[in-house]
C-alpha cells in the first residue's frame, strides 16, 4: 500500500523577477512574469508518461490557460479520470475534444471511461465498444475494456437498487486538509486509530529518502482518537515514537481488544510487509516484523486478526494465488508462531486483486474488497459467512452508495453490525481522503456475539490480568487469549453468544477470579459490563459513602453542597446532590470516621449507606453514629431555634473630665486591603483525566462550550469552559458542570503557563485563599503531603 501526494511549487509553474529603469524609485517597481513553456510542458509530459496524473494536471491547466490547446484539453481529461472528488470535469474536457472531431488516440476509451466513472453507463458502454473495435485495445487490453463493460452493466443494476442508508462525513477534528485513511477500530468503537498524512507529519515535507525537502512530501504517520459520547472524537494525537518515524508508517488493522496494532512498512526492495505493535500500559511498543509464514519475499500490505486472536488474515500476491492479490489465512501455534498461511480459494479469491481483509468480531462474517466478482469497478466492498461446514459463502457486494464506480477499500464494521467506518475521496470533504462513517439502519447484518468489557483492580489498583474463557457446562476451555492494560486495567472479552461461560481473571501472586456469564439465551449482540475487583485477605477496603438527602417535609432536596471530612482532618470532599437528591463519594479509606456537613442552614436528614467494595460495611462512625449491618445511616441536620432578647433601656454614663485626667485615645484600627489576584493566574475547571484509549462521555456538557484536552506524561486531562479570571466566576461555573451531573468537576489554577493545585495557589496568594474559604473551595484537591 502505498500513496504518493504530490505537492507542485509555484516556482515550477512561474518564474519571475524584477526589472527595473534608471529612473525608477522602488514604489514604481513593475513586476514582469516570464513563462517557460517549454520547460512546463516537459515537465507535464515526464509525469503524464508516468501515469502521475494529478502532478501532469495543474501544468496543463497552466499551459491551457496560457494558450488553449486541443491536446492540452485532451490530456486535462484524461488527469482528471485520476480525480477523484472532481471526476465529473473528465466529461467536461474530454466531451470538447470529440465535439472538435480532434484526431486523438484512445478518445473512446477514455470516454468511456469518464462517462463510467460518473453513472452514466448506456453512455459509457456506447464508447467502450467502440474502443474494442480501436487500436486502443490492443494498448489497454480487450480483456480490460470487456471488464468495464461488465462493470457497467453490474453498476447500472446496484444503482438503481440504491440502499437506503445514511453515509456521513466524520468531520472534524478527525478528518482535516490532510488526508486520512485506513480507519480501524476497537469492537466497542471506544477508540479509532488511522493513517494520517498532512502538516502533521513527522519530518514534514521530505524528499524519496526521507531528508528534508521543501519540496518534498508529507509522509504517513499513524494518529488515533477517542471516542466521546456517541459522536463526536476527541482531538487526534500521534500514536507515538515507537511507529511514528521519519518514513513512511500506516495503520492496517486493530486487535478486537484495542491492545495489538498491525501496521504497514516499506522494505527496501519495495515489496513491503506487516509488523505488529502491543500497547503496554499507555505507550505502542517497538513494531516487530511478523514472521516468514505471514511476510514473504512477495507483497502483504493488509491483515486482520480474529477477535479470540488466533486466527489471521492478510493479502500477498505471491505465485501461488488466483492471480493479482490474494486473501490468505494461518492460524496460530501453541507456542505462537503462524501456521503455513493458505489460500482462502476461488470462492473468495479470483484473477483479478482481492484485499484489505476484515474479520467481524464473531469470527465468520469476512468483509473485503475486490476487482473481480459483479462490481461497480475499482475495487467493491464484499461480505462472505464461513459456515458450519468450515467453507465459505459465495460473496455479496455490499451494494450503493457504499461501493461505488472508484475505489472502495478498507471497510470495517462495529461488534454490533450497526455502523461500517472507511476513507474515500468523495466530492465535499475536507481534504485528500476523508474518514466516512456508514449507519447501515435495516441493513445492518445481526451477529450473534457478546461483548464484555470492564475493568480488573485488586486491591482498588488497576492490574495487568490475563483472561481465559471456558465453557461452563462442560469445563472445555475456549480457544481465545484476552488480558486487561496494565495501566488502566480496561479489558474487552468477545464471545459466541447462546453459551454460558466461566472467565478466569488470572495476576500474577493473586488467586484467580471467576466470573460466571451465561448467555445461553441470549441470540442476538449484547455489551455486559463486568468490573473485577479481587482484594486480598487483609486488605483495608476503601468506601463508598453515597445517600439521599430529604427535606424536612420528606421531599428530596437537588443542588445541596453535602460536605464530608475525616475527622483528623486529612480527607476533605464535597458533592453537589442531583435533581433526585442523590449523592456519592467514592475512594474513601476504610479506616477513617467521618463527619458530614451542609454550606446552607436547612433542616434536612441524610439516609445513606456506606459500602466496602461490593459489600455493605458495618460499624463506620458517621457523625458519631455507626453504620448497622446492611451499612445504613442516618444523619439528621436541624437549625438552632431562634432566640428572642428583650432589650432594656440603657443608660449611657456621663464621661467627666478633669484637669489631671484625660480621656484615653485609642490607635486607630488598621484597615486591611485585600490584594487583587495576579494578573498571571487563571483558573479551569476540570471534569476529567484519563488514559490513551479510555473514553469519557462529554455529551451531557456540550452546552457549555469546547472541550479542551491536554495531554501530559500520557495522562490526558479534560476541561470545559475555557478560562476564568477569578475565583468566583470559576466556583459558578463549577456548580452549573456540577449539576448536568459530573459531581467530581474541580477548579484548577494556571500561573504563569504552569498548571497548578489550588492549595499551591492559596498557600502563595493569601487574599485568595482569604475568598476561596469564602466560597467554600478550600477543601483540598490533593491532600497537602
Amino acid at each position: 500500500m502505498r500513496y504518493y501526494l504530490i505537492f507542485i511549487s509555484a516556482f515550477l509553474l512561474t518564474n519571475t523577477h524584477l526589472i527595473y529603469s534608471q529612473d525608477e524609485t522602488p514604489e514604481e517597481i513593475v513586476e514582469e512574469e516570464v513563462i517557460d513553456k517549454k520547460e512546463l510542458l516537459k515537465d507535464a509530459g515526464l509525469y503524464f508518461e508516468k501515469e502521475n496524473y494529478l502532478a501532469a494536471l495543474p501544468i496543463y491547466l497552466k499551459l491551457d490557460e496560457l494558450d488553449p490547446n486541443i491536446e492540452y484539453k485532451y490530456k486535462i481529461g484524461i488527469c482528471y479520470l485520476s480525480k477523484s472528488d472532481e471526476k465529473q470535469k473528465s466529461i467536461e474536457y474530454l466531451e470538447q475534444v470529440q465535439q472538435q472531431k480532434a484526431k486523438t488516440k484512445g478518445l473512446s476509451y477514455y470516454l468511456g471511461r469518464a462517462y463510467h466513472l460518473n453513472y452514466r453507463f448506456d453512455e459509457a458502454v456506447e464508447f467502450l465498444n467502440l474502443a474494442l473495435k480501436s487500436k486502443k485495445a490492443a494498448e489497454v487490453g480487450k480483456e480490460t475494456i470487456e471488464r468495464l463493460i461488465e462493470n457497467c452493466e453490474s453498476g447500472k443494476k446496484y444503482f438503481e437498487d440504491e440502499m437506503d442508508i445514511t453515509i456521513e462525513n466524520i468531520g472534524p477534528p478527525i478528518n482535516t486538509e490532510g488526508s486520512e485513511y485506513v480507519p480501524v477500530i476497537t469492537a466497542d468503537e471506544s477508540v479509532m486509530i488511522f493513517t494520517y498524512r498532512g502538516e502533521k507529519s513527522t519530518g514534514g515535507l521530505q524528499d524519496e529518502y526521507a531528508e528534508p525537502d521543501p519540496k518534498g512530501q508529507f509522509f504517513e504517520d499513524v494518529f488515533f482518537s477517542v471516542k466521546l459520547g456517541q459522536t463526536s472524537w476527541s482531538e487526534p494525537e500521534r500514536i507515538g515514537d515507537n511507529i511514528n518515524i521519519r518514513g513512511h508508517d500506516a495503520s492496517l488493522a486493530l486487535s478486537s481488544t484495542g491492545q495489538k496494532l498491525f501496521i504497514y512498512k516499506d522494505t527496501k526492495d519495495a515489496t513491503g510487509e506487516i509488523y505488529i505493535s502491543d500497547l503496554e500500559g499507555y505507550v505502542w511498543s517497538e513494531p516487530q516484523r511478523l514472521d516468514t509464514s505471514i511476510n514473504t519475499s512477495y507483497w502483504e500490505g493488509s491483515v486482520s486478526l480474529s477477535a479470540d486472536e488466533t486466527t489471521l488474515y492478510f493479502a500477498s500476491d505471491r505465485p501461488d494465488g488466483q492471480g493479482g492479490r490474494d486473501i490468505y489465512v494461518s492460524t496460530k501455534r501453541e507456542d505462537g508462531s503462524w501456521d503455513k498461511a493458505v489460500n482462502l480459494g476461488s470462492l473468495i479469491n479470483t484473477p483479478y486483486h482481492d484485499d484489505a481483509p476484515f474479520i467481524h468480531p464473531d469470527g465468520k462474517t469476512l468483509y473485503f474488497s475486490s476487482q473481480g466478482h459483479s462490481n461497480m469497478g475499482g475495487y467493491d466492498i464484499f461480505l462472505s459467512t464461513l459456515q458450519e461446514d468450515g467453507t465459505w459463502s459465495v460473496p455479496e457486494n455490499l451494494g450503493y452508495p457504499i461501493n461505488t464506480t472508484d475505489d472502495d477499500k478498507y471497510y470495517v464494521v462495529s461488534a454490533d453490525g450497526q455502523r461500517g467506518y472507511y476513507s474515500s475521496q468523495k466530492e465535499g470533504g475536507y481534504g485528500q481522503h476523508d474518514i466516512y462513517v456508514v449507519y447501515l439502519g435495516e441493513y445492518a447484518k445481526e451477529h450473534e456475539l457478546i461483548l464484555i468489557k470492564g475493568q480488573v483492580t485488586y486491591n482498588d489498583e488497576v492490574v495487568e490480568a490475563e483472561i481465559y474463557a471456558e465453557y461452563a457446562d462442560d469445563f472445555e476451555p475456549y480457544e481465545g487469549y484476552f488480558k486487561s492494560n496494565s495501566a488502566t486495567g480496561k479489558y474487552i472479552v468477545i464471545l459466541p453468544a447462546a453459551s454460558n461461560y466461566n472467565l478466569s481473571y488470572e495476576t500474577e501472586g493473586i488467586p484467580p477470579h471467576i466470573e460466571n456469564v451465561n448467555a445461553s439465551e441470549i441470540t442476538t449482540y449484547m455489551e455486559i459490563v463486568r468490573d473485577i475487583k479481587m482484594y486480598s485477605d487483609d486488605y483495608v477496603h476503601k468506601l463508598n459513602v453515597s445517600g439521599t438527602i430529604l427535606a424536612q417535609n420528606g421531599e428530596k432536596t437537588a443542588n445541596v453542597t453535602i460536605l464530608i471530612a475525616s475527622e483528623d482532618g486529612s480527607i476533605s470532599k464535597q458533592v453537589v446532590s442531583d435533581e433526585m437528591g442523590y449523592f456519592s463519594f467514592d475512594q474513601l479509606p476504610g479506616d477513617k470516621n467521618y463527619m458530614f456537613s451542609l454550606t446552607e442552614d436547612i433542616n434536612a436528614v441524610i439516609d445513606g449507606r456506606v459500602l466496602a467494595g461490593e459489600k455493605p460495611k458495618e460499624g463506620v462512625s458517621i457523625n458519631k453514629i455507626m453504620t448497622n449491618q446492611e451499612g445504613v445511616f442516618s444523619v439528621e441536620f436541624a437549625l438552632a431555634p431562634e432566640v428572642t432578647t428583650i432589650k432594656e433601656e440603657e443608660t449611657v454614663p456621663e464621661v467627666v473630665v478633669t484637669e489631671e485626667e484625660e480621656p484615653e485615645e485609642k490607635e486607630p484600627e488598621e484597615i486591611t486591603i485585600a490584594t487583587p489576584p495576579p494578573a498571571d493566574v487563571i483558573y479551569k475547571v476540570q471534569v476529567a483525566a484519563c488514559g490513551q484509549g479510555e473514553n469519557y462521555n462529554t455529551d451531557h456538557l456540550a452546552d457549555l462550550g469546547k472541550i479542551e484536552i491536554v495531554s501530559i506524561g500520557g495522562i490526558r486531562r479534560l476541561t470545559v469552559g475555557g478560562t476564568f479570571q477569578s475565583l468566583e466566576e470559576a466556583a459558578v461555573f463549577k456548580q452549573k458542570v456540577i449539576k448536568l451531573g459530573t459531581k467530581d468537576a474541580f477548579i484548577t489554577a494556571v500561573e504563569n503557563s504552569n498548571r497548578k493545585y489550588l492549595f499551591e495557589i492559596h498557600d502563595k496568594y493569601p487574599d485568595i485563599s482569604r475568598q476561596a474559604d469564602k466560597l467554600g473551595l478550600n477543601e483540598v484537591i490533593v491532600p497537602r503531603q
